[in-house]
């Protein structure tokens, strides 16, 4: 049925159990056909019961029907199947058992000539038919040495005429019985003594279970637990056409076993069409574009119910999208009077809202804080552009929140500036419990302030430092570091992520220091420094105008270390890394080699050695983030669909030696190795020849960095 490209069928029987009818529909299923109805019809039942049931299959708009009726339930059934025009000359396609008579005159009298026999022969013209095989192929051997063909011939000698279709089953199944009694016999001479006896019984069907042998009517064995039957047969694939059946393709059963009871194919199917006859001159349709909306269920591939469906979504976004923008023409006119009228006003106050510049004071937005309102009291440690402090801003009436605040030194360069404020730009976009949170800008005057939320416990990774000696330590689920934590800081980290490709940012520089813990101990994802939009095209390839200084070459993949491509793949990459951090608690990546030695060691292939302790399933998971071909990477979506099946995936793994900890002073970026990246690229600056270490960071009393994540090389 998938040759014709049929999906649905309905199926109409008389004595079947309900046993049957259930695999019939598993069965099918399977093969993504749908069993659309099922109907018993009583041998004695009325035309009129049978023409509702008929309706029945009309109104569900079933055109394929495979009817297991005898004489005389099919010559009822044929018979109302033509008055409603549901037979082949319309369009719809039959099924009927092969062995059914077609005495036409005696089904007219059946029913008392509703219908004539000239009505039946063209009613089942064109009908299928299945049946299986008779005889194999005739050049095949059979298990007493000689060809079908040869048997055949003998057949006709000796009897004068041809053997009919049931001669071959009977001829296998006399030689099955004396296969498995010859064999009984050998191991039990005595067996037919006791033949009524249970053991006797049950040793003489275990041996024709594995009785195997060429036959007749093709391999003869026997499989258990098959639904429908424990012979596989092949199959005729028959069309009645005016006064005899016609084969129009063959099924060949599979043969081949992987345990008794299975089998592992699903047979092949040879189908004729060019001798095929169909009724109305095409292919009839199975049903399921039938009604108003055909032409979009057809362009959509798509149910009637669906296309009703879509009809009915468009017709409403239609309806609300002409009504918005009848609302917006007039909120327009009327917006853009408001806007005439509001510049006067703020001209009065030096800000020129129709025609803006680049004048500090003429930046009003509606993150803009007044600088009163934040309240600096103690110092965390000092980044790229300025310093960075701990403090309290008000943003409402007589309530004050903890907050950090990243300040720019006064007189810095145009460029500084832009660079200062495209972190800010892009978490303005941002709004995710996973990703830190601007809570505003203060552009009013020097120095400038951004104004982010506070992260009690700082960075990650330092997190993760100063408890590398709990974990030996007996420690519960909701201890900082245990597997379930570890987990749920993963996931974390993943949210953060799925939220950024949806917004279709590319990060750039995931890693644990840049991931921030707060009270509760949810980690977010932090400096957007290197972040950059990708709604253009689904790739960012650093040029001379977005060219950084810095770069975390032992966070990144090799596309982006031979090309200076970063995709969202490529964050996932530097994910992976992630997790290495967090089940080594922080250790530095590829220890023992210099920045120069990892560019050569990622572009050729290698990865960072996975701790022999990581559980399987996190080890497939890492491997899976550092593919070498960026498409068959993990999204951050099936990332964290994978780890919520584990709630324990990570868990603590010390084989690296705490000497190989990079706590400061290493060249987490380095800038010369990434000359070797780029001097072929025309569209790549060649970066200078200097990397420096981190400034010293300020902590809090408990002994902990505050906000590293802002801090950067000077």
């Amino acid at each position: 049925m998938k040759v014709l490209d049929w999906s649905k069928v309905s199926f109409l029987y008389e004595t079947e159990s309900v046993e049957y009818i259930s695999t019939l529909e598993e069965n099918l299923k399977q093969r993504n056909f749908t069993l659309t109805i099922n109907i018993k019809i009583d041998t004695n039942c009325n035309p009129t019961h049978i023409k509702e049931n008929l309706q029945r299959l009309n109104q569900a708009r079933s055109k394929i029907i495979i009817a297991n009726l005898y004489y005389p339930t099919a010559a009822k059934t044929i018979c109302e199947a033509l008055k409603l025009k549901m037979t082949q000359q319309y369009g719809y396609i039959w099924f009927l058992p092969h062995e059914l008579l077609k005495d036409f005159y005696g089904w007219q009298i059946t029913v008392n000539d509703s219908c004539s026999a000239q009505d039946f022969h063209e009613a089942v013209n064109g009908h299928f038919s299945i049946m299986h095989t008779p005889f194999f192929n005739y050049s095949a051997r059979m298990q007493e040495g000689r060809t079908i063909k040869d048997w055949k011939e003998s057949y006709r000698t000796q009897y004068g005429s041809e053997p009919s279709s049931y001669s071959g089953f009977t001829y296998d199944a006399v030689w099955t019985y004396a296969l498995a009694a010859h064999k009984l016999l050998l191991e039990d001479k005595n067996a037919f003594n006791n033949l009524r006896t249970a053991k006797v019984i049950n040793k003489f069907s275990e041996i024709i279970w594995e009785t195997r042998f060429n036959g007749l009517s093709g391999n003869v064995y026997f499989t258990r637990g098959v639904p429908g039957g424990s012979r596989a047969l092949s199959l005729d694939l028959l069309q009645w056409r005016n006064t005899s059946f016609h084969r129009i393709g063959t099924y060949e059963s599979p043969t081949k076993l992987v345990k008794p009871g299975i089998r592992i194919s699903e047979g092949n199917l040879f189908l004729n069409m060019t001798s095929i006859y169909w009724p109305t001159g095409r292919v009839p349709e199975d049903g399921r574009f039938d009604c108003r909306f055909s032409i979009l269920a057809r362009l959509f591939n798509s149910s009637c119910d669906t296309s009703l469906i879509i009809v009915t979504i468009s017709f409403c976004i239609f309806s609300v999208s002409s009504i918005s923008f009848i609302f917006f023409f007039f909120f327009k006119h009327f917006y853009k009077r408001k806007l005439k009228r509001s510049a006067q006003i703020m001209k009065l106050f030096g800000i020129d809202i129709l025609s803006p510049t680049l004048s500090e004071k003429n930046t009003l937005d509606k993150w803009e804080i007044a600088k009163e309102n934040v309240v600096i009291n103690r110092r965390l440690g000092e980044g790229a552009f300025g310093m960075v402090y701990g403090g309290e801003a008000k943003f409402s009436e007589n309530k004050w929140i903890a907050v950090a605040v990243k300040t720019l030194k006064s007189g810095q360069s145009t460029e500084d500036r832009i660079d200062f404020l495209t972190e800010a730009e892009a978490m303005k976009k941002f709004d995710h419990n996973n990703i830190i949170k601007l809570l505003g800008v203060c552009l009013q005057s020097e120095p400038i302030y951004t104004v982010m939320e506070f992260m009690l416990h700082g960075d990650l990774k330092t997190f993760l430092l100063a408890r590398r000696n709990l974990v030996r330590e007996n420690i519960s689920d909701e201890s900082d570091i245990s597997p379930k934590r570890l987990t749920l800081y993963a996931i974390d980290i993943a949210n953060g992520l799925a939220y950024l490709a949806k917004r279709k940012y590319v990060h750039r520089d995931i890693a644990c220091r840049n991931c921030l813990v707060n009270f509760d101990r949810v980690v977010k994802i932090s400096d957007f420094g290197m972040a950059r939009p990708t709604f253009e095209s689904d790739y960012y390839r650093y040029n001379r105008k977005g060219m950084r200084k810095l770069f975390p070459v032992r966070w990144m993949p090799p596309e982006t270390l031979s090309l200076g491509l970063f995709t969202t793949a490529s964050d996932i990459w530097s994910y992976g890394v992630v997790l290495y951090e967090l089940i080594s608690f922080g250790a530095y990546p590829y220890q023992g080699l210099t920045n120069n030695q990892v560019l050569d060691y990622v572009k050729s292939g290698n990865t960072i050695n996975i701790p022999s302790k990581a559980k399987p399933q996190l080890e497939r998971l890492i491997q899976a983030c550092w593919s070498q071909d960026a498409a068959y990477r993990p999204s951050a979506l099936e990332i964290i669909e994978y780890i919520s099946k584990y709630p324990r995936l990570l868990n603590a793994c010390l084989d690296i030696p705490p000497k190989s900890i990079n706590m400061k002073g290493n060249k987490t970026y380095d800038l010369k190795v990434l000359d070797k990246i780029i001097q072929s690229s025309e569209d790549m600056e060649v970066l200078s020849n200097s990397s420096l270490p981190f400034r010293s960071i300020q902590t809090t009393l408990d002994g902990y960095s505050i906000m590293t994540p802002l801090l950067t090389h000077q």
